[in-house]
């Protein structure tokens, strides 16, 4: 048991090897943990309200957060130094995704049905390039193909949708749970994905298009 933020722990995520383990929670803060020892050994702060949400970048050098503050913020997890904040939300921000490459992020959140747009931001600069419109209510969670060129986004309004992020348009709109969609994952070969929902079910579908190899996507 390893204790030490005030509060709910609102996201976690950990290393390929195990070793250590990375927290966030309504104390503002993210810690990273060295799991052997079931310590933290890091506290990040900078966020002036809760973190709702928390991805770690595939090389484990960068972290990125989303707040009730409304903004991202990507931390450099070897010195626990804010590197950029990003700015555009107007309302919480409930879910952050990096991409593969790590050169952009996704991040979505809202209330009710206010600020609804996933954003897609430029890792290195932290500008937003891209709006994507087409949910009616909050965006609970959003994931990028393995190729970056497309994502998947999950709301409140009982679907999910695949964007293509070249053109920041919706290719299908994905219906049938019967309440919110908490949660929305895509396999690496971008076959199947699969939703939960606050309907009690998980629901496994199978997508009738190809991801085609591409170059790395750049906009």
């Amino acid at each position: 048991v390893m204790k030490g933020h005030i509060g709910c722990v609102n996201a976690v995520c950990m290393s390929a090897d195990g070793r250590w383990a990375l927290s966030a929670g309504e104390d503002k803060t993210l810690r990273l943990w060295d799991v052997a020892r079931g310590e933290y050994v890091r506290v990040m702060e900078g966020h002036s309200d809760s973190v709702n949400a928390l991805c770690l970048s595939r090389d484990e050098r960068w972290a990125l957060s989303g707040s009730k503050d409304k903004t991202l913020r990507l931390w450099d997890v070897t010195t626990g130094d804010c590197v950029r904040v990003f700015n555009g939300h107007k309302e919480t921000v409930r879910c952050v995704c990096i991409s593969d490459d790590g050169r952009w992020a996704l991040s979505g959140g809202g209330q009710k049905t206010k600020d609804t747009a996933i954003r897609l931001w430029d890792m290195e600069t932290g500008k937003c390039v891209r709006l994507l419109k087409g949910h009616l209510r909050w965006v609970t969670d959003v994931c990028f193909s393995s190729d970056s060129r497309y994502a998947l986004s999950a709301s409140a309004d009982k679907s999910f949708h695949l964007w293509d992020l070249a053109s920041g348009n919706y290719k299908r709109v994905f219906e049938g749970h019967r309440d919110i969609v908490n949660a929305v994952a895509l396999s690496k070969n971008g076959q199947w994905a699969v939703s939960g929902s606050d309907d009690k079910s998980l629901l496994i579908w199978k997508l009738y298009w190809e991801i085609e190899e591409m170059d790395i996507a750049d906009w």
